[in-house]
């Protein structure tokens, strides 16, 4: 009797065995490989915004923050002083090289908005963008007083170039603006720029954005600018006519 289950037993680990050893079938083998890929560099959560890397495949990614313009001293003298400017940023990649951007900035006297798209692509841990923005700014100096306006339309084009650690994305991204057109009006005079399509600003920046445990990620950017008076301080009616040099520094949250 004691032979009959050992030999019973025999038969059925030796059927488990066999079936363990029998290879997937199509439909089990694209289940698995499906799941793979859909896990990416950072696990199940989607990609960063400004690495180029980005969110994926539609996939948003949104960034809320804020950023400081350190201006030389003698520039500020007997002028209202540098307002931080709070920033709101999107992407939305539709492919696996091509995607939206927009960014919205604004502070207590002047706005910006383009909207724009770029293409990307990845090679392991190193990743490049090339992309194109077309907005508008608008800018009024009426809580300091003035009874004067300057708004007009600009085209923003930037590269990055990026590098993956882990869950540190860092980006090294220069990006260039240019005047379309520009409008001031003072009182019921209004005038426009005569020079037309000409270089506001020109910047180079070093990007990391850190993941957090929930899969959000704080952005950190510190940069140099080098800009036409007029891009970012109009509002204090320089004499200045030289183009100015100074850092920025960014700091958002994106989810």
């Amino acid at each position: 009797m004691k032979l009959t289950y050992l030999a019973a037993l025999l038969v059925i680990l030796s059927a488990q065995v066999a079936i363990a050893a029998e290879p997937p079938t199509p439909e089990e083998d694209a289940t698995t490989t499906e799941s793979a890929e859909e896990v990416g560099p950072h696990g199940n959560y989607i990609g960063p915004l400004i690495h180029p890397e980005g969110p994926g495949v539609g996939n948003w990614r949104f960034a809320v923050g804020g950023f400081i313009e350190v201006v030389p001293s003698q520039v500020l003298e007997a002028a209202p002083p540098t307002i931080p400017r709070f920033t709101f940023d999107a992407r939305y990649d539709i492919t696996e090289n091509f995607g939206f951007i927009g960014s919205f900035a604004t502070q207590v006297v002047q706005n910006e908005l383009s909207i724009g798209m770029a293409v990307f692509e990845v090679w392991d841990e190193w990743s490049f963008l090339i992309g194109t923005n077309v907005g508008g700014y608008f800018g009024t100096m009426g809580q300091l007083g003035f009874d004067t306006t300057v708004y007009g339309s600009l085209l923003r084009s930037y590269v990055r170039g990026g590098y993956c650690w882990g869950d540190l994305n860092m980006t090294l991204m220069l990006e260039s603006w240019f005047y379309l057109n520009e409008y001031t009006a003072i009182g019921d005079s209004v005038t426009r720029d005569p020079e037309g399509f000409q270089v506001a600003a020109t910047q180079l920046s070093l990007t990391f954005e850190s993941y957090l445990s929930n899969g959000n990620i704080i952005w950190f950017a510190m940069g140099a600018i080098l800009a036409d008076p007029n891009y970012v301080l109009w509002q204090i009616v320089s004499d200045e006519q030289q183009r100015l040099l100074y850092p920025r520094f960014l700091l958002a949250y994106e989810f």
